[in-house]
């Protein structure tokens, strides 16, 4: 739904009903300014190329307080509005999403913005019930900060690319089952096994994010370095992007190399299991001799 005037939006004052509501700026920013809507059944917002006081705006209209899924795409295409987001806006707009005591899901899309989720919120954010997080552009100092704000989290998308060697700083979110990140580099030369506590122990699902993104030359050993951090992963997917015909054969090759490195995962899960099996059922001696 579009506002573009103030009796618009006390017309929505009559829609007791609504559960949705997206709004694009300019349209809600005079007409919602100082107008306390009453939407009882609201549980989505989304505010599209949004500013700092777009934010307020809707804050200050208490359209925040029953939200479960809240989303927040910024400003796209002008640089010149990266200006206006200083460390006080960002602290200020965690604050107020931090009112939003039943969220349930939070995406933010920075675009072009500069923007930095301010560390020492982290705390009132962790709070929140929040089970789906979506971040697009910069969100985060780093992969380790996610835990911080994201503790209870059960699918965590960010668009952020990493290498294979970041993985291991996304720790401390123990019931994290769909991870999606863009991967642009995997290549293994340097990397060991992971030997420690599982890293995302519940983590079924992994989720490569972009394109283009490279897999191997070793899919064995990724698979076993997944396996070493994530024990219980299941799969990684992809959902390919409509691309031009003169890159078919490069898309052919990565879903190649996609379906080998899903039948590695398989293959060591398997092993792992098999091992751990015959260990508690003979003992370690009789596998070693078995191994030879």
């Amino acid at each position: 739904m579009r506002i573009f005037s103030t009796s618009s939006v006390e017309m929505l004052n009559t829609l007791s009903s609504l559960e949705s509501l997206n709004l694009y700026a300019p349209d809600y920013e005079v007409p919602l300014f100082g107008v306390s809507l009453q939407l009882p059944n609201l549980k989505h917002i989304g505010l599209h190329y949004a500013e700092p006081y777009h934010i307020e705006v809707v804050q200050q209209s208490n359209l925040l307080f029953g939200l479960e899924p809240f989303e927040i795409a910024f400003v796209k295409g002008d640089p010149d509005a990266a200006e206006l987001w200083d460390e006080d806006w960002q602290s200020d707009t965690i604050r107020w999403i931090c009112q939003c005591s039943l969220l349930r899901k939070l995406v933010i899309d920075a675009g072009v913005i500069n923007f930095v989720l301010p560390t020492e919120l982290a705390e009132m954010s962790a709070a929140l019930p929040l089970t789906d997080v979506c971040l697009k552009g910069s969100a985060l100092g780093s992969l380790s900060d996610a835990s911080k704000f994201w503790p209870k989290v059960t699918r965590f998308y960010w668009d952020m690319s990493c290498q294979l060697a970041d993985l291991p700083h996304l720790t401390g979110q123990p019931n994290l089952q769909h991870l999606g990140l863009k991967l642009v580099q995997s290549n293994t030369s340097g990397l060991h096994l992971y030997n420690g506590t599982p890293t995302l122990p519940a983590l079924q699902t992994f989720e490569l994010l972009g394109w283009p993104f490279t897999l191997g030359p070793d899919l064995s050993f990724i698979a076993q370095y997944l396996l070493s951090m994530w024990p219980n992963l299941r799969e990684v997917i992809w959902s390919p992007p409509e691309i031009r015909r003169l890159d078919s054969a490069k898309l052919a090759k990565a879903m190649l190399n996609l379906k080998m490195l899903n039948d590695f995962i398989i293959l060591w899960r398997d092993a792992r299991r098999l091992k751990s099996g015959i260990i508690n059922e003979y003992g370690k001696g009789v596998l070693d001799r078995m191994l030879g």
